[in-house]
């Protein structure tokens, strides 16, 4: 994947599509709340995120026929992906805060989550699945897959993967219940930094399966219970 091979574009290009992004993001979001969606709200959300994702990856497909190429054979990729990520996570939440304090970071064990999973109803397994595997490979599609590309065809390698990773910890700003703006704060620059990350492993392994991997344990920690 190189500036030569998807030819040089306008500067403003991937942003005008950022923006059309930012944009229908917007009218999904305005109808959930018009409707007060509610339960259905992740699932409405996740189809209108399939739609433009889709509408995308069809158009540039045609554009950068290399775009399919990196939905290449994922099975292997994907579990070794996330046997990394776990890995990381039990190094930095596990065996190095155990190390150093005698504790491990938070306060959950496997027999709390599985008593807390074996309770929840077929609907919050359902919002479960959106969240940490729907969600996740349509996010890599659209931010690793598309933006990306579309990055690398207008900047310099390096610029294309910063900027392709800031956009995507951008798109996650949200206030934190219980906590104050340097914690917002410092959330949105892992995201930040998580999104260059992926970019990256893509940029190297030219397809988009690590990247999966990585997401999908991210959001899985993320939905553990504390």
């Amino acid at each position: 994947m190189s500036n030569d091979k998807l030819g040089k574009k306008s500067k403003w290009r991937p942003w005008g599509i950022y923006f059309l992004y930012l944009i229908w993001t917007f009218l999904v979001v305005d109808l959930i709340m018009k409707f007060k969606l509610g339960d259905l709200s992740p699932f409405v959300s996740e189809l209108g995120n399939l739609i433009l994702v889709s509408v995308l990856f069809i158009h540039y497909n045609n554009e950068f026929p290399e775009l399919m190429t990196m939905l290449r054979p994922i099975g292997n990729s994907i579990l070794l992906s996330c046997f990394i990520a776990f890995g990381i996570s039990f190094l930095t939440e596990g065996l190095i805060p155990y190390m150093v304090c005698g504790e491990f970071y938070g306060n959950s064990t496997f027999s709390s989550c599985t008593k807390t999973f074996m309770h929840w109803s077929w609907l919050r397994i359902a919002k479960l699945a959106m969240g940490v595997i729907v969600a996740p490979i349509l996010e890599e599609i659209l931010f690793r897959g598309v933006f990306l590309k579309l990055f690398l065809s207008s900047y310099h390698i390096l610029s294309g993967i910063i900027l392709s990773g800031l956009i995507f910890g951008l798109l996650h700003i949200a206030p934190i219940p219980g906590f104050g703006k340097w914690t917002m704060l410092l959330s949105v620059f892992w995201s930040c930094c998580f999104g260059v990350l992926l970019s990256s492993i893509t940029y190297k392994t030219r397809n988009l399966s690590f990247a999966f991997g990585f997401h999908i344990v991210n959001n899985f920690l993320a939905f553990l219970p504390g």
